[in-house]
């Protein structure tokens, strides 16, 4: 059996998962093998590679069939992504299932522009290919649930702009879903939740399912900015993140595709349902 190779991280963790329980051989890319007992038991391997280099790569390419391909959130992301390509394109690599952003554009903010320049590496590799496009993932609140512990509130300068967040899960799913089946060749997919909210909507949706007053608090860029530098993020991060806000903030992920429920068979996962799962990481 051909074995598929996964970009290790959020999604590809839980994509090498489900494959490897749906009895594949799976391979993840990562940076450093870490002890994992259950990967060990579902028999998926752990290969270290430095992705800035094309070479490191190659060994954990070979014997792949197909390929899930996902950037880490850093400050070379574009660079990064375009050597996973060119290494697959080496090892001749059958299919290539991308994971890229609602907003890649040629034309769009930083994040969207380096997406759009690795799907270009993608379409123009003679790889069979899917990508998928993402919206903000209802993980990311996680990053707020300290402050509404403590504050009962949480702070963003995103205005009322209303994103169709999606669950991890899902994305992941979806993911595993386009490897195994053939009819996706060459297809872009919009992957979104079912509802689009604004943060004002999570405030209420949290405070309904965790049982307190929960507060979004609109706060300025700058306020946004001295906050983040405080705790210590790098320039180039806050720039792109300062971006994400007023990308959700100017209403340009709001859009509510059908193409997640189609390609899960079912309807995406709700807010409500992924807070209801996570209530001890908020209370």
């Amino acid at each position: 059996m051909a074995t598929i190779l996964v970009t290790g991280g959020n999604i590809g963790n839980q994509v090498a998962e489900e494959l490897a329980q749906l009895g594949f051989a799976v391979r993840v890319l990562t940076k450093t093998v870490k002890q994992n007992p259950m990967w060990d038991k579902l028999k998926i391997e752990q290969i270290a590679v430095d992705m800035a280099s094309i070479p490191s790569m190659l060994p954990a390419f070979e014997g792949v069939d197909r390929f899930f391909s996902v950037t880490p959130f850093v400050e070379n992301l574009a660079e990064l992504g375009l050597n996973t390509i060119e290494a697959a394109k080496q090892a001749e690599v059958r299919r290539i299932v991308r994971s890229s952003f609602i907003g890649a554009s040629e034309t769009g903010i930083t994040l969207g522009r380096d997406h759009r320049t690795i799907e270009k590496a993608v379409e123009a590799s003679g790889i069979q290919y899917t990508i998928l496009r993402p919206n903000t993932f209802m993980q990311s609140y996680a990053m707020n649930a300290e402050s509404i512990r403590r504050d009962s509130a949480f702070y963003m300068p995103q205005g009322s702009g209303r994103v169709s967040l999606i669950d991890v899960g899902d994305v992941s799913s979806v993911a595993v879903a386009v490897l195994m089946q053939d009819g996706h060749e060459n297809r872009v997919y919009k992957l979104t939740g079912p509802e689009a909210l604004s943060n004002d909507d999570v405030a209420e949706r949290l405070s309904r399912v965790i049982g307190k007053k929960v507060t979004y608090i609109d706060v300025t860029e700058k306020q946004a900015e001295q906050s983040m530098a405080s705790e210590g993020l790098p320039t180039w991060m806050i720039k792109s993140l300062l971006e994400l806000f007023d990308f959700s903030k100017r209403g340009a992920a709001e859009l509510i595709s059908t193409d997640s429920e189609y390609l899960l068979n079912r309807k995406p996962i709700s807010f409500d349902i992924f807070v209801r799962g996570n209530t001890k990481l908020f209370q």
